[in-house]
Parts: C-alpha cells; sequence; structure tokens
C-alpha cells in the first residue's frame, strides 16, 4: 500500500455521488480520511459502516429531544454519518476488499436510519409552530415520507435481481448494482475546483442522501414541518416514478423472455 499520504489520495480520485451533499461534503472529507487511516488494520470498511450507522441512529434519536444543544450535536453526527458512508466503500476499494456483508450492512444500516431521520423530523415537526403543529398526521406523513425512500431502494434491488437473473446485458439494465460515477486521477486542482462547483447544481435534486444535512439544519431554523413535507413530496413523487420506470424495465423482461 501507499506509504504516503499524496499517494494514497491519488488512488482514491476515482469516485464521486451523483447526490448534493455526499459530492460536495462527504466524498472530499472521506477520500482524505481514508488517505490518512487507509493502512490503519484496525480500521475496517465493515466496522467504518457500523459507526456510521450508529451516527445516523443516534443523531435522529437527539433530534428528537428538543434540545438545542442536542440538535447541534444531532447536526455532527450525521455529518459524520453521510463522511462515513463515503468512506467505507472508498476505504473497500482501496484495500481491495469490498464483500457482500460489507454491502448489506451498508444498505439495511442506511434504510433502517432513514426511517428514523424521517420519524425523527414528523416528530419534531408536531412540537414546533408550523403545517402540522400539533396535529398526529405530521408524524405519520415524516415516517411515510422516509417509507417510500425505502420502497424506492426496495424495487430498485428487486428489479436489480430478475435482470441479473435474465443475463440482460449490462448496458440494457434499468438497475445496475455498484454503478459508479469516476473522476479522472491525472485531473489538475484547476479543473477539479471547476468541476466541483460547476458540480453543485446537484442541490436541486433534494434527493434523500442530502437530507441528514438538510432535516437537522432546518430543525435548528424551526421549519421541521418544511423538511417533512419536503420528504415526502420528493420521496412520494420518487417512488411513483420508480414504479412506473421498473414496471416497464420488467415488463420488457418477460417479453423478451415469452412469459405471458
Amino acid at each position: 500500500m501507499a506509504s504516503r499520504y499524496s499517494e494514497r489520495l491519488a488512488k482514491l480520485n476515482t469516485k464521486t455521488s451523483e447526490n448534493w451533499w455526499p459530492f460536495s461534503f462527504g466524498y472530499p472529507l472521506a477520500r482524505r480520511f481514508v488517505a490518512i487511516t487507509g493502512d490503519w488494520s484496525w480500521i475496517t470498511p465493515n466496522n467504518t459502516t457500523v459507526v456510521s450507522t450508529f451516527a445516523l441512529m443516534l443523531g435522529s434519536f437527539l433530534l428528537m429531544l428538543r434540545d438545542g444543544r442536542a440538535d447541534w450535536i444531532a447536526l455532527g453526527l450525521l455529518q459524520m454519518h453521510v463522511v462515513l458512508d463515503c468512506a467505507d466503500g472508498t476505504l473497500a476499494r482501496y484495500r481491495g476488499e469490498s464483500t457482500a456483508l460489507g454491502a448489506f450492512l451498508d444498505k439495511a444500516g442506511d434504510q433502517a436510519g432513514f426511517l428514523m431521520l424521517g420519524g425523527a423530523a414528523g416528530y419534531r415537526a408536531f412540537y414546533e409552530d408550523g403545517i402540522g403543529s400539533g396535529e398526529p398526521w405530521i408524524v405519520v406523513v415524516g415516517a411515510v415520507g422516509a417509507g417510500c425512500y425505502v420502497a424506492v431502494c426496495y424495487i430498485y434491488w428487486v428489479a436489480a435481481f430478475f435482470e441479473l437473473e435474465a443475463a440482460t446485458k449490462k448496458e440494457n439494465r434499468t438497475a445496475v448494482p455498484g454503478k459508479e460515477e469516476h473522476e479522472s486521477e491525472a485531473a489538475g486542482l484547476g479543473k477539479r475546483v471547476s468541476e466541483y462547483f460547476l458540480g453543485q447544481w446537484r442541490i436541486l435534486h433534494f434527493n434523500a442522501p442530502d437530507f441528514p444535512m438538510w432535516v437537522p439544519v432546518l430543525i435548528i431554523l424551526g421549519h421541521p414541518d418544511y423538511v417533512v413535507l419536503a420528504i415526502a413530496i420528493t420521496q412520494g413523487l420518487t417512488l411513483i416514478k420508480k414504479i412506473i420506470q421498473r414496471a416497464r424495465a420488467m415488463d420488457a423482461l418477460d417479453k423478451a423472455s415469452g412469459a405471458s
């Protein structure tokens, strides 16, 4: 393994994210974290995943305490989750230690943690002034919105299973596990800075991996209702879109196999 920080860092500039906050914050810090710790044997991809999940769940729990200091601690823990969630896979690829168990723990932890985060946002909206204040439905909306994200992930893996089972060519698949956005290792600093700022358009996506930033910030600003409604609307629309997309893909598989 590379012994110098700069050499390690150069090896790690191979993946980014289509989501705004992991792209802007998570991966830049994760690469530097792994560049420092990549050769520390006691830090493994799987225990990085476990700590990441713990930070997500503990941060979500602290948001339900309705305490200003706990909110700021939660903000820090949720950002730790974002960085470590990007770092576990980065570390696994750097060491050549990618495993099925690691991928499973990563996905399962994210889904469980996001359900807690959506529920925490709904809980806070119930007690704070704003839309749905004192109304039980706002709590339900927060949990259901987060559940829509979990459902999107579930149908993705169902579609991926059937496409892989049918030996569908990679370029024809609608669900491609392990798909990555790659960056050029040879890009200079100027190009990287330019790509970073041009990539800020991703903020418009308002995707689920961005919520560990949006949820605590909007709670601290006194608007948990805004983020609850944002989660429900964006994830609900995404679920509808993905159900239609995956259903068409499965229908195409049936037609290609001659199934009635």
